[in-house]
């Protein structure tokens, strides 16, 4: 099962038409704070999420670690949610982190640029798997600015792409 987390109800229905409500839940985590307790019991059999894609980064962390399944995978991948050092209600430190970390033998790994090794292997996976990304939106390489403009909008549902043609 999948289960996805957003805080745009539009997306949320978007995603579901997309998928097929049967194949994908889905946690509006603006209405439901504390995502991860909901993640944990709606994932198969209450047990928590085998694996989770982390996008938000230290704001959602604490959220990631509440609903990952005992031996689960967190990859933090994002850090899009930064943490206001005054907001004490999202934030983990660095102890408390192990300690999750530890009560459930997670294994937390950090991705920021993959090597050229593990970029073929995802392109080979891809290609395997005939996997179709969901493209959002494609700029053209002259509006570079208004492409970033539009990923950090995280007004997009899907890749944003930069198209690069030859001279």
């Amino acid at each position: 099962m999948v289960i996805l987390t957003s805080s745009s109800n539009e997306k949320i229905t978007f995603i579901e038409k997309y998928l097929g409500e049967k194949n994908v839940s889905t946690i509006n985590y603006k209405e439901i704070p504390e995502w991860g307790k909901k993640a944990k019991e709606i994932s198969d059999d209450g047990k928590g999420v085998d694996h989770i894609l982390d996008v938000g980064g230290a704001k959602t962390l604490k959220q990631s670690l509440e609903a990952i399944a005992f031996n689960g995978s967190i990859s933090a991948i994002g850090f899009l949610a930064r943490n206001n050092k005054d907001d004490k209600s999202s934030s983990i430190g660095d102890n408390d982190t192990s300690m999750y970390a530890l009560k459930k033998n997670v294994t937390l790994r950090g991705i920021q640029v993959g090597s050229v090794e593990q970029f073929n292997e995802m392109t080979r996976a891809i290609d395997m798997h005939q996997i179709k990304p969901l493209i959002d939106k494609v700029f053209k390489f002259e509006d570079l600015k208004s492409a970033y403009e539009h990923q950090w909008s995280q007004q997009h549902v899907g890749k944003v792409v930069i198209k690069i043609t030859p001279n």
